[in-house]
């Protein structure tokens, strides 16, 4: 279980930490929850993620002990309704060098550990013309042409004040991660042990899965990780679901009337189905697993012996040979780190969980257009994303999210009988 109150506690102190290097008018900064307008806790990077959206307009992304990204109501970047573009014009009072200088200085100073991997120089470009007028902001990117977003630190600074609109921070040196071990040591409580009560509880919130449908996706669980390459454990009948906490509801981004599956275990692993296949699926040994019984951290310890460029390329073969995914679907897509130690070499000893997520991806040379759309298409989360042991090359987890995804995969194991090889 996270204690949210001690999880918002410690996101203020970072947040207020930052500003103490991101210069913005105090009352800006949000001192407390009394601030919020929005709270999201959790993210497809980390259980512990927290996205905070102030009154005031600014919001801001907490990862491993530090800010992903920043944004403020004044920034042009993801401005929406041109009707608002007088909004954003005026004089510049700071030059393209200052602005420059101002963002080396800025992120040099909310490096961690190391520098931005870049593979080249840092760019400065416009945000181009409105109205006949140049519009006074400036971008400052660390160029990473092999990344979705296209950069390893992004910076907006808007030239009327000098001050910085939006961050970007993808790039894992600015990340704090003796303090995320720290947050999740002072925030998380392992669940006791569940022990169901015989029968059915007298109430509900939500309704229970048919008992039917529970034993068609015990069935084709034990498929698809065959197909995977993927172990399903030791929970292989419906003896083993955890009753009490399995559960029907309706996900309005797949369907406003088909009910997903919840089903757990026992043991601590859990998966969902819709339309009768299945979209993701934990182990109980999965890092991520909050909901597991707790094991001994040390077992998360090892040496690196795959590569989860290696790994995640496995993957992408076997969606594509027994799932049906296209050429295109990969080519629209981008496999980046969400967390865990991607740059440890081969026979490191390390953090050895990592999650690989596939992100919606535009080619970041189309220009300023393409990069917003990719912002956006970001902001709505991953495809997919998987959990590898770089240790063992092991699957631990995956989770379909984006409907097309969910489709592909979905439509694929219910034609397996008359299409797939075996």
């Amino acid at each position: 279980m996270i204690d949210t109150n001690a999880l918002l506690a410690v996101t203020f102190s970072v947040i207020a930490q930052f500003h103490t290097i991101v210069n913005v008018p105090s009352r800006d900064i949000p001192l407390g929850p009394e601030n919020i307008r929005r709270v999201v806790v959790g993210s497809p990077f980390s259980p512990f993620g927290v996205y905070l959206e102030t009154l005031k307009g600014s919001s801001y992304e907490v990862i491993d002990g530090s800010i992903r990204r920043y944004e403020t109501a004044t920034s042009f970047m993801n401005l929406q309704d041109p009707q608002r573009l007088p909004e954003f014009l005026g004089p510049a009072r700071v030059s393209s060098n200052e602005v420059f200088q101002l963002a080396v200085a800025t992120i040099q100073r909310l490096t961690k550990q190391g520098k931005p991997k870049t593979d080249g120089s840092i760019k400065i470009e416009t945000a181009g013309k409105g109205r006949g007028v140049q519009i006074p902001f400036y971008y400052v990117n660390w160029s990473l042409t092999n990344s979705v977003q296209g950069h390893a630190a992004s910076v907006e600074i808007d030239a009327r004040t000098g001050e910085i609109t939006y961050m970007h921070l993808p790039d894992p040196c600015f990340r704090d991660y003796a303090l995320a071990q720290q947050i999740s040591n002072r925030v998380f409580t392992p669940a006791p042990p569940h022990v169901s009560p015989l029968g059915h509880p007298s109430h509900r919130v939500l309704p229970y899965p048919p008992t039917n449908e529970v034993e068609q996706v015990i069935v084709t669980l034990a498929e698809v990780c065959g197909r995977l390459g993927m172990s399903i454990g030791s929970q292989t009948n419906t003896s083993g679901v955890d009753w009490d906490r399995s559960y029907s509801i309706t996900n309005s981004q797949l369907s406003g009337s088909v009910p997903v599956y919840q089903i757990r275990f026992t043991n601590g692993a859990n998966t969902a189905s819709f339309r009768g296949a299945i979209i993701g699926y934990q182990l109980p040994d999965a890092y991520g697993n909050i909901d597991a019984p707790p094991v001994d951290p040390k077992r998360f310890s090892g040496t690196v012996t795959k590569s989860w460029k290696d790994l995640a390329e496995s993957f992408e073969a076997a969606l594509k040979y027994h799932f049906g995914f296209s050429e295109d679907f990969f080519m629209n897509s981008k496999a980046v780190t969400a967390w865990g130690n991607a740059d440890a070499p081969i026979g490191k000893e390390t953090h050895i969980p990592i999650m690989v997520m596939w992100l919606p991806y535009v080619d970041p040379s189309a220009g300023n257009e393409a990069k917003r759309s990719v912002m956006q298409m970001a902001k709505q989360g991953p495809k997919f994303n998987v959990e590898f042991n770089l240790q063992t090359g092991e699957i631990k987890s995956f989770a379909f999210y984006h409907s097309n995804a969910v489709e592909t995969f979905a439509r694929n194991q219910r034609s397996w009988k008359s299409t797939i090889p075996r």
